[in-house]
């Protein structure tokens, strides 16, 4: 029985009944110590559809690792990566065997949904400059917007106004945010 952690050098010495002797050493034939099962994910939060990507960092390291990455997928292999399909918080399980041992460590993550991004303004068309354009966010599932005007200005503001100082056509973009997700 050991009872403290390390590698163990074994000698066997076999005597016969004449009094000869053999002996065999075998250094470090016994390792006995803890496994530190554990990783690291690309973020703690993502977007649907958009793949996460795990490195097992156990020490020591080798053996054999099994992913759960807690919506029902498995992986084997010491850095797979993962996308998942619905939004949610999941717990990602790494289980490690190594040497008999055998280990896990759990860790969450976070899907974010996406947003979508719409909008409407009035009026779309004027005869005079500037023309003050009101426009109306529509987005579902964002946390912020960033505006881009057309005319080399832009804003984050939710519905916001603009005034157009220059006759022309516009583009006019708008992105909806959450998290690291946009659209």
């Amino acid at each position: 029985i050991y009872n403290v952690g390390g590698a163990y050098t074994v000698t066997l010495i076999a005597t016969n009944t004449n009094g000869c002797k053999d002996t065999i050493i075998k250094p470090s034939f016994v390792n006995i110590g803890p496994m530190l099962v554990n990783f690291t994910k690309s973020s703690g939060s993502a977007c649907k559809n958009v793949p996460i990507s795990f490195t097992n960092t156990t020490l020591p390291a080798g053996g054999n690792s099994t992913w759960y990455f807690g919506d029902g997928t498995t992986a084997t292999g010491t850095n797979p990566s993962h996308a998942y399909t619905t939004s949610g918080t999941y717990t990602v399980k790494l289980i490690v065997s190594n040497n008999n041992c055998t280990d896990s460590s759990s860790q969450t993550v976070t899907i974010l949904p996406s947003p979508t991004s719409n909008f409407s303004a009035n009026p779309t068309i004027g005869c005079t400059v500037p023309l003050n354009v009101q426009f109306t966010n529509l987005s579902t599932g964002a946390t912020s917007y960033s505006w881009d005007f057309g005319d080399q200005t832009n804003s984050s503001a939710t519905s916001p106004a603009h005034a157009y100082a220059v006759n022309g056509d516009y583009t006019v973009v708008l992105t909806a945010i959450n998290g690291s997700c946009s659209a």
